[in-house]
């Protein structure tokens, strides 16, 4: 996971160097919140027996995502989220 800033030079240079299995989104600090909440109610609701079953990953590397996805919204400055 990856932070591409808004109107940056990274972006162009960045899509070019996506590698394989990687899918660039762009999302909204709300939007990007909304899925850090799925990720954490999938997480505290559905049952350890049946999680990889439905999610098609381990309760382990949704952590990691959700991990990760909370992280990009920390280096986010509050300045910067649209209001």
């Amino acid at each position: 996971m990856r932070i591409l800033r808004c109107g940056s030079a990274e972006i162009a240079d960045d899509v070019d160097e996506v590698a394989d299995g990687e899918i660039v989104v762009a999302l909204t600090r709300d939007e990007l919140a909304l899925f850090a909440g799925g990720i954490r109610e999938s997480l505290e609701e559905i049952e350890d027996w049946e999680f990889d079953t439905r999610l098609g990953v381990t309760r382990s590397e949704a952590r990691e995502i959700l991990n990760h996805t909370i992280n990009v919204l920390g280096s986010i400055p509050l300045d910067e989220w649209p209001r």
